[in-house]
């Protein structure tokens, strides 16, 4: 008897020291999605004293156009169909940062927007959340149709 649970702990640990254990591995990458979600479609506006910006968010792409005292500065459109270095142009993501939110931005760069569909002032809009590096607290901004 006492043979027999010897020759299996031995026959256990040997299987265990030659094989190792398996470990099933972990996928860090955060999960990327094809489209927009519908709540966030549209056309969205936003100014401030001097500024006007113009969000047009469809299924596959993101155009950013910036207008000062009503001339038009400068415009940024990336698409979830162009491919930069192997990877979607426009990324589109569940946000770490905050609950509820979803990342848009472009791929290696510092271009990024973190919405949310709202209701605001009795209006249906976007929260738009920027990382404010001269203070703690995040900027809010609301976008409306």
């Amino acid at each position: 008897m006492k043979s027999k649970l010897l020759i299996s702990t031995l026959a256990v640990t040997t299987g265990l020291a030659i094989g190792g254990v398996a470990v099933p591995s972990v996928n860090a990458q955060t999960k990327t999605y094809k489209a927009t979600p519908k709540k966030l479609r549209g056309t969205w506006h936003y100014h401030d004293k001097e500024f006007s910006y113009k969000l047009k968010i469809t299924k596959n792409t993101l155009n950013q156009t910036v207008y000062q005292h009503g001339k038009k500065q400068n415009s940024t459109k990336i698409s979830t169909k162009k491919k930069t270095n192997g990877h979607q142009e426009l990324y589109i993501k569940r946000s770490k940062l905050y609950t509820g939110y979803w990342s848009l931005g472009a791929y290696a760069t510092d271009l990024e927007f973190e919405l949310k569909s709202v209701k605001h002032n009795g209006k249906h809009g976007l929260k738009l959340r920027s990382n404010n590096y001269s203070s703690a607290k995040p900027t809010v901004h609301y976008l409306f149709k």
